[in-house]
C-alpha cells in the first residue's frame, strides 16, 4: 500500500506504474460496496496525507484534497453558512475523493442531486503519469483542447467524437431522464445533454464526467466544489404504515409537497434496533408496530413554514387513507431517527444468522412513479426464489436498498444470488431504470452493463477507457467487468468452520466463525475523532491495521489459516494490530453491526496462550492481585520500590511513569468502623474491585457513607482479582475461574440486592462478558447477577425515580456553593450504559452546573498506558487532553474509572475525582 503525501508523490506512483504495467487500486476511506477498491495491484491510499482543505470558500466554491473527510469539511464550512450538499450515511468517514468515484449522492438528493452535480474542477493525474485540470469549457477554449498533442487532447477528441457519432443511441439507452440516480456505466448522457450539442445545457466539462468512474480513468488530486447554504430551518415527520406496498404508494403523493428527503426503513431494519445497544436507546419515537416508516424531511425559512408544509401532507394522505401515524419529531429525535437509518447497512449485516442482507441487487433505481410496481414485481421474485428480503433507503428519488437474505458460503444459495442479479437486471431494463443508483458498477454490475446500455454504448465505454487509460492500469476490473459476480466472493464453502476450543461460550451468536464476519467493511471505525469513541488506536495512527475493520480482516485470515493456525498466531501484523487495541469497547455500541472486537481479542490472545503458553507478562498479570495484597500490609516500602527502574523493568512497564499508589489502609480496613447495623434496611450490596480496596479506598468509603446516609445498608462484596484484567489479556480460564468464585459469594446475599459497581469496567463484566464466559452450570446464577449489576451512578438516578425521600434529600441536605463539574465516562459506560443515567442523577443536582464531555478514549486503558505511554498519549491527544485543556481551573472533573482519573493526573496534573467522592462531598456534613 502506498500513502502519498503530495501530488508529486502521486504523479510518481503512476508514471512506475505506467512503465511496468503495474495496476494501481484508487482507495480514500474504502466505504464502497460494489468492491471498487479492492483488486490486484498496488494501492493508493489517499487517506493519511491528502487531506488538505486548501483555503477558504470562494463565493460558494471550495478547493480540497481527495481525502477530506465530508463531515470535516461540513464542520469547517459551518462558520461560512455552507455545507457540501450530498449527505451521504458515512459522512462521518468517507472521503471527497470516493464521493467523486462512486458520484455519492444521499438522503437529500432529490433537491441537491448528487456529486456529479457539486463538483465544478478536478485536477488529475492521468494514466501516463501527465496532469490535466478538467473544468468547464467554452467552445474556443474546447477548440483548443482538441488540438493538443498530449494525452488530454487525446481525451477530449475520443469522447467527443463518440458523442457525436452515438448522441441517439445515447439519449435512446440511458435511462429515463427523471431518475436522479444513475451511476450505470460512464455518464455519456451527461454530456450528450450539455454543450456544444445542446444550445440550453451546461458547459462541456469532463469533471462531472469523471464522477461516477470508479478511478479507471483517472487519479483524483484535488477537486473544486460547489456548496449550498445551509437551511433556516429543518422539520422532519416519521410516517407510519402498515405495509411496504402503502408506503410505496404514498411517495409520490409526498413529492407533490416538495420535500427534501424520503427515507424508508421497513419492519426488518426497525426490529433490529431492539438488539443493538446504541441503537435501541434511539426508537423512543416509533409509535406501535409499523411494516414500514418513511422519514419526510423539509427544508424551510421558518419553523412555521415547516409545520404549515406537515399540516397539508398530513391531510393530503389521510384523505388517501395511507398511513396510521404521522408524529412531527423533536430536535432531539431527530438524531435518533437519522442515526437508525445510516446504520441500516451495518444493523442488517449484524444479524445473528448464517444468512445475510448480501448486496447484489441494492443499488437499482427507477422513476418515483413506477416504484410501488417495481417493489410489487420484486416481491414477487423474491417470493419465486424463496429469499427474504430487507427493503430501504431513498424513496424520494426511486433508489431502494434490496437486501435479499443469503448464506453465500451455501451453494443453492450462491445460485440465486446470481439468479436476483439476473431478474433484476432485466426488471430494470424493462422500467428503464438504473441498475446502479449510487454504489456503482464496479465488480458487481459490470458485467450487466452490456444488457443495460446495449452493445454500440458499450463499445462506447471501451473506446473512452483506452483514451484514458491504453493499458488498463487504473483500477482494472471495474465497470468493464465481464468476471461472473459469484467469482470473486470472499465467502466461499468450508470458509471459517472454527471448530476448536473457545474461551468465550459464542453459540448465542451462532459461532466464532459467524462473529468473524460480522465486520461489513462500512468503516464507522474510521469516523472523525470527536465524534463517539471508536475507533481511538486509529484516531492515534491513521492506520487501518489499528482499527476494527483491519482487525476483522486480519482475523478472517487467520480463521482461514488451516493448519498453519498455530503459527499465524504469531503473524506480527496481527500481534501489533491487536497490541493497540485499547478494548474500549466502542466498536460493540457504535459499530453498526456491533463487532466486539475487545471480546475477539480476549479470544485471540487465549487462543495464543494455548497454542505458546504464557508469557512473562501474563504471569505477572496473574501475580498481580496478590502483589496488591501485599503490597498493602507494607505500602511505604511498595510505594518506594515502585519507583525505581528495576522494578518497573520487571514488571514490564515504562520508566518514565509512575504507578498508582498503594494506600496506607485498605478498603475494609477503613470501612469496619463505618458500616452499619445492616438488619431492617434496603440493602444492597456495594462490588469493591482490587483497586478501589487497595489504591483508592476513598472512593469505596465515600459509596459507603453516601448510600448509609440514603437508607440503604451497604454489603460489601470484595473482588479477589480484576476479571477485566484477566479477559483484557486473554486469560480466559483464570476470569472464568474468578468470576465463578464471585457468585459463590454473591451467593451468600438475597438474591434481590442491586449490586452496585464503582469501577465500569469491572461492573460491567457482569454485565457483558459473564454469562458467556462462567459456564453452563452457572449461568443461571450469572444471569440473575446480570440483572442486577448496576453502576453507583445508574443505581441513584433509578433511586431519584423510585425513591421520593432521595428526592428531598438532594434538595435539604445538599452543601457547598455552587459548581461548575465536567464528567468523563468510561470506554465501557459510554458503550454499554450510555449517558442518560449519568445525565438524570446530576440534573437533579441543585447548584451543580454540569457539561458531560465529548471525549473517546483517554488512551490508559489499564496496562497499555504504563507499558507504552508515548501511544497513550497520542490516544488521549485526539480529544481526552484537548477537552480537558478547554475547562476553565475552578472546573471539577469527574470520572468513575480509575485509569481515566491516573491519565488526567499524569498528563494535565489535574486529580479528576470519582462521582461517589463528589456527591458524598456535596451531600453528607461531614
Amino acid at each position: 500500500v502506498a500513502f502519498p503525501e503530495n501530488n508529486q508523490d502521486c504523479i510518481a506512483l503512476v508514471r512506475a506504474a505506467s512503465e511496468n504495467k503495474t495496476p494501481l487500486i484508487f482507495r480514500a476511506a474504502g466505504t464502497s460496496i460494489a468492491g471498487q477498491c479492492v483488486g490486484g495491484g498496488q494501492v493508493v491510499d489517499v487517506s493519511r496525507f491528502m487531506t488538505g482543505i486548501l483555503g477558504e470558500p470562494s463565493g460558494t466554491q471550495i478547493r480540497v484534497q481527495p481525502g477530506v473527510i465530508h463531515s470535516d469539511l461540513d464542520l469547517f464550512l459551518k462558520p461560512f453558512g455552507l455545507k457540501f450538499a450530498p449527505e451521504i450515511s458515512t459522512s462521518n468517514r468517507c472521503m471527497i475523493g470516493g464521493m467523486i468515484g462512486n458520484n455519492a449522492a444521499g438522503s437529500h438528493s432529490v433537491i441537491y442531486g448528487t456529486t456529479r452535480e457539486h463538483v465544478v474542477e478536478i485536477e488529475a493525474v492521468l494514466a501516463d503519469g501527465s496532469v490535466a485540470e478538467f473544468g468547464p469549457l467554452t467552445n474556443e477554449q474546447l477548440q483548443a483542447k482538441f488540438v493538443l498533442t498530449t494525452k488530454e487532447g487525446q481525451i477530449y477528441r475520443t469522447v467527443t467524437s463518440i458523442i457525436n457519432k452515438h448522441r441517439p443511441e445515447i439519449l435512446k439507452c440511458y435511462p429515463k431522464p427523471e431518475i436522479i440516480r444513475r451511476n450505470t456505466g460512464f455518464p455519456l448522457d451527461v454530456l450528450a445533454n450539455g454543450q456544444p450539442w445542446n444550445k440550453k445545457g451546461s458547459a462541456f466539462n469532463l469533471a462531472p464526467f469523471l464522477c461516477g468512474t470508479e478511478g479507471v480513468l483517472a487519479l483524483t488530486l484535488s477537486a473544486t466544489l460547489n456548496l449550498v447554504k445551509a437551511p433556516k430551518a429543518k422539520g422532519l415527520s416519521c410516517i407510519h404504515f402498515k405495509s411496504l406496498n402503502e408506503a410505496m404508494l404514498a411517495t409520490p403523493i409526498i413529492l407533490k409537497h416538495q420535500p427534501a428527503a424520503i427515507e424508508l426503513m421497513d419492519k426488518r431494519l426497525l426490529d433490529l434496533t431492539q438488539w443493538h445497544i446504541e441503537h435501541s436507546r434511539n426508537r423512543g419515537w416509533i409509535e406501535g408496530n409499523p411494516n414500514a416508516i418513511l422519514a419526510v424531511e423539509f427544508f424551510g425559512d421558518s419553523d412555521f413554514k415547516i409545520s404549515d408544509k406537515f399540516k397539508k401532507l398530513t391531510v393530503d394522505l389521510q384523505k388517501q387513507r395511507l398511513g396510521y401515524a404521522y408524529p412531527v419529531i423533536s430536535s432531539i429525535d431527530a438524531k435518533k431517527v437519522w442515526a437508525i437509518r445510516k446504520a441500516g447497512l451495518g444493523l442488517l449485516m449484524g444479524v445473528k444468522n448464517t444468512k445475510k442482507p448480501v448486496a447484489v441487487i441494492e443499488d437499482a433505481a427507477v422513476a418515483p412513479s413506477d416504484l410501488a410496481a417495481y417493489v410489487e414485481a420484486i416481491g414477487k421474485i423474491m417470493v419465486q426464489k424463496k429469499v427474504d428480503c430487507v427493503y430501504y433507503g431513498h424513496a424520494s428519488v426511486g433508489l431502494l436498498h434490496l437486501r435479499p437474505e443469503l448464506d453465500l458460503a451455501n451453494s443453492e444459495d450462491r445460485v440465486k444470488f446470481v439468479a436476483l442479479a439476473e431478474a433484476v437486471a432485466g426488471l430494470i431494463k424493462r422500467f428503464n431504470g438504473s441498475l446502479s443508483g449510487e454504489h456503482g458498477d464496479g465488480r458487481l454490475r459490470g458485467l450487466f452493463l452490456k444488457k443495460m446500455l446495449g452493445a454500440e454504448i458499450f463499445n462506447c465505454h471501451v473506446q473512452i477507457k483506452k483514451a484514458f487509460d491504453p493499458d488498463n492500469i487504473f483500477n482494472p476490473g471495474k465497470i468493464l467487468n465481464g468476471q461472473a459476480i459469484d467469482q470473486s466472493l470472499r465467502v466461499t464453502k468450508g470458509d471459517l468452520q472454527w471448530q476448536g476450543k473457545t474461551g468465550f461460550d459464542w453459540s448465542g451468536d451462532l459461532g466464532l466463525s459467524v462473529v468473524v464476519e460480522k465486520c461489513n467493511g462500512a468503516a464507522a471505525c474510521r469516523k472523525s475523532a470527536g465524534d463517539g469513541t471508536l475507533c481511538p488506536s486509529y484516531h492515534a495512527t491513521g492506520e487501518e491495521l489499528y482499527n476494527t475493520r483491519g482487525r476483522s480482516n486480519l482475523l478472517r485470515f487467520l480463521m482461514r489459516s488451516g493448519s498453519d493456525f498455530g503459527q499465524e498466531l504469531l503473524n506480527p501484523d496481527l500481534i501489533k494490530s491487536m497490541d493497540y487495541c485499547l478494548s474500549c469497547k466502542a466498536c460493540k455500541s457504535e459499530c453498526p453491526s456491533s463487532v466486539d472486537m475487545a471480546r475477539l481479542k480476549a479470544e485471540y490472545l487465549y487462543q495464543r496462550r494455548i497454542a505458546h503458553g504464557l508469557s512473562f507478562k501474563d504471569r505477572g498479570v496473574l501475580f498481580y492481585a496478590q502483589y496488591l495484597r501485599i503490597a498493602a500490609r507494607f505500602p511505604v516500602l511498595a510505594n518506594k520500590l515502585q519507583m525505581t527502574v528495576f522494578f518497573k523493568r520487571m514488571a514490564g512497564v515504562s520508566t518514565q511513569r509512575a504507578l498508582p499508589r498503594i494506600a496506607e489502609n485498605p478498603f475494609m480496613v477503613k470501612a469496619k468502623k463505618d458500616i452499619n447495623n445492616i438488619t431492617g434496611r434496603n440493602s444492597v450490596i456495594l462490588l469493591v474491585d482490587i483497586f478501589n480496596q487497595y489504591q483508592t479506598p476513598n472512593v469505596a468509603h465515600d459509596a459507603c457513607r453516601l448510600l448509609q446516609a440514603l437508607g440503604f445498608a451497604v454489603h460489601p462484596v470484595l473482588m479477589k482479582t480484576s476479571p477485566r484484567q484477566l479477559i483484557s489479556q486473554g486469560l480466559l480460564a483464570e476470569a472464568k475461574s474468578a468470576l465463578q468464585e464471585l457468585l459463590v459469594q454473591f451467593h451468600g446475599l438475597p438474591s434481590d440486592y442491586s449490586i452496585i459497581g464503582l469501577e465500569p469496567s469491572e461492573l460491567l463484566v457482569l454485565r457483558d462478558e459473564l454469562v458467556d464466559l462462567v459456564g453452563a452450570g452457572h449461568k443461571d446464577q450469572a444471569l440473575q447477577a446480570k440483572e442486577r449489576a448496576l453502576l453507583l451512578e445508574e443505581f441513584l438516578s433509578k433511586a431519584l425515580v423510585d425513591n421520593n425521600a432521595f428526592d428531598k434529600y438532594l434538595n435539604t441536605r445538599l452543601n457547598g456553593d455552587p459548581v461548575t463539574i465536567a464528567i468523563h465516562n468510561h470506554c465501557h459506560q459510554k458503550s454499554l450504559v450510555g449517558s442518560e443515567p449519568t445525565n438524570a442523577l446530576f440534573n437533579a443536582l441543585p447548584g451543580v452546573k454540569f457539561s458531560l464531555l465529548k471525549t473517546g478514549c483517554c488512551g490508559m486503558a489499564g496496562q497499555l498506558g504504563y507499558e507504552n505511554p508515548a501511544f497513550s498519549e497520542r490516544v488521549a491527544q485526539t480529544s481526552f487532553l484537548p477537552a480537558i485543556a478547554a475547562l476553565d481551573r475552578e472546573t471539577i472533573v469527574i470520572a468513575a474509572g480509575c485509569s481515566c482519573r491516573a491519565q488526567a493526573a499524569l498528563l494535565t496534573g489535574i486529580k479528576a475525582v470519582h462521582p461517589a467522592t463528589f456527591l458524598a462531598s456535596r451531600l453528607l456534613s461531614d
